[in-house]
This record gives structure tokens, sequence and C-alpha cells, in this order.
């Protein structure tokens, strides 16, 4: 009986420690090309139209809450900045991006950042500006899953 039972726990054990690593290496796969990047928030823009706007990505919670990440100044055509911050969210955030053309200010939802989050890639692409709006070209990962959407 004592046997049974000490083989039970071993088999239960292995069955844990099994799903445990299958885990690990899935979510590990599912970064694809990210990763190799930093652990933390990381920004990468690349501008294709003349001369970006000044870009200043923030992280709000939904009490409204500002942390601000970067500003990224004006990039010229077919220039590209990476940047990465090691923090770790402590709450749930929603990811802006804020820019100024023609005078008028705009504000547009990037990524939601969910608290303990260990890696999060957002890459823009600035595709155009047509009606005094940055048209963006989006991809990343969100700790889970890549995304695209390319406008």
């Amino acid at each position: 009986m004592k046997n049974k039972v000490m083989w039970s726990l071993i088999i239960v054990l292995g069955a844990i420690i099994i799903g445990i690593g299958i885990w690990f290496l899935l979510s590990f796969a599912n970064q694809g090309s990210y990763r190799s990047m930093d652990d933390g928030i990381n920004i990468k823009v690349s501008n294709q139209v003349s001369k970006s706007p000044e870009l200043s990505f923030k992280l709000v919670t939904a009490e409204g809450d500002e942390t601000n990440i970067v500003n990224i100044n004006s990039l010229k055509k077919r220039e590209s900045i990476l940047f990465n911050t090691k923090l770790k969210p402590t709450k749930d955030y929603q990811m802006y991006v804020y820019y100024t053309l023609d005078g008028k200010q705009h504000k547009e939802s990037l990524l939601y950042v969910p608290a303990h989050s260990t890696k999060l890639v957002i890459e823009l692409s600035i595709k155009s500006i047509t009606d005094g709006k940055i048209i963006f070209g989006k991809a990343g990962y969100d700790g889970w899953n890549k995304f695209s959407n390319n406008g």
C-alpha cells in the first residue's frame, strides 16, 4: 500500500513538473523574434514620412494615473529608434502615444499592459500622415502572444 502511494505521488509530481516545463517552453516560443529583447517595456518607432512629430508614450491606469515612459523627438525619414525600460508594472495599465499635429493634440491607445508583465514589445511604423493624424503600423508582443496590425 505504501509503495502505491509513493508511486502515485511521483507520477503526480512528475506530471506537474512536465506541465510547467511545457508551459515555459511554449511561452518562450511564442515570443518569436522578440525573444532577444530585454525584459520590461520595449518601444521601437520607425518613420516612413518626411518628418515625424514628437511622440510621448505613457502608461495610464483606470483611475487616470499617468506614468511617463519616454518622449521621442522628431525622426527623419527612414530613421528608427528602440527604447527599453526595465519597468515591470505592478498595476494594469493602458499604453498611449501622444502627439501634436497642426496644433491639435492626439492620443492613441496602443497596448493593454497587464500587472506583473515581464516583457512587452510595441513596434510602431509611421506609415503616413492623413487628415491631421498619424497612420501607424503596429506589431509586438503583449506578454502572451505576438500581434500585428500594419495599418
